[in-house]
């Protein structure tokens, strides 16, 4: 168990001396620069245009894929197998799981609910007021389940699907669990860090390069070069992707904004000594949060 959680931190650090080896899709690592790049794990605040950028942590305790609620009044983040929340300020932490085993929650469009992968195969809705969960959908295929979330409709539900780990060949594939018809299928193998873009159109990382495909016509896009992009995120009206990338060759990973169309990209952070991580929109659309 100790060693599946090293590994699920690690990849969700994105470290990117580490890239190849903990999101593996099949492809050699492109980034064999040994320079050392600072991970703090603590979480950062900034608006759209890159400044203003507010650490809002600093105890460097590991807040994994920060996020915020649908009102933006607080934020949920897992450290190992436990979920906490936090003010917007990073005060007043709640531990709301202790050794359950709940894995890469993630707000859903209710307030008091989020979503999670419970011992790497089962997703849950987790009701936060009564500290209950209900089970959605138990997978009994090979692989564990990773990064849940719902479609805006809040019919579809998005995963990762992380095949054959600690095997050289392990994959990662992008699977749709359909909730009114219960159906379970997969969507693209070789691919990783999935979203919803809108209803019909979701985002994940392939080949290195940031793709949206679209769930009824299967036309795929690549919005980004395959120079190390992964972890898109769109904004609520889905007119903007938040992404993390190395596209401009250097040695760390940074955050960057584009269209979803893919044009007019913007790298928003600039300090190459460090490595940027999970960025997320705040529900306004004003505000990205990250960790670094």
């Amino acid at each position: 168990m100790r060693q599946r959680i090293a590994l699920i931190i690690c990849s969700v650090l994105f470290l990117a001396g580490f890239f190849s080896g903990c999101i593996n899709n099949g492809e050699d690592d492109q980034n064999n620069n040994d320079d050392e790049i600072i991970y703090e794990g603590n979480v950062w605040i900034m608006n759209i245009e890159g400044d203003k950028q507010n650490q809002i942590t600093s105890d460097g305790a590991g807040y994994n894929n920060p996020n915020y609620d649908p009102k933006g009044q607080t934020i949920l983040f897992s450290r190992g197998n436990e979920i906490w929340i936090m003010d917007t300020d990073g005060k007043n932490k709640v531990n709301l799981t202790s050794n359950e085993n709940i894995l890469h929650p993630y707000y859903t469009h209710n307030q008091n609910e989020l979503i999670g992968i419970l011992d790497w195969n089962k997703i849950i809705n987790y009701n936060i007021s009564n500290a209950s969960y209900d089970l959605i959908f138990d997978y009994e295929g090979e692989g564990e389940l990773w990064y849940p979330s719902y479609s805006p409709n809040n019919l579809k539900i998005i995963y990762q699907n992380h095949v054959g780990i600690g095997d050289a060949k392990n994959t990662n594939q992008i699977c749709i669990y359909n909730i009114p018809d219960e159906e379970n299928y997969i969507v693209v193998d070789n691919a990783n860090s999935p979203s919803f873009l809108d209803d019909n159109w979701i985002l994940f990382s392939e080949n290195y390069s940031i793709c949206k495909f679209n769930l009824q016509t299967k036309e795929k896009i690549s919005l980004t070069d395959n120079k190390i992009n992964s972890f898109p995120k769109a904004n609520k009206d889905g007119t903007k992707i938040v992404y993390c990338s190395q596209s401009d060759g250097g040695k760390n990973i940074d955050i960057w904004i584009m269209d979803s169309d893919g044009s007019n990209k913007i790298k928003l952070t600039n300090d190459s000594d460090y490595n940027y991580n999970s960025p997320n929109f705040s529900p306004d659309g004003n505000k990205i949060i990250y960790e670094r």
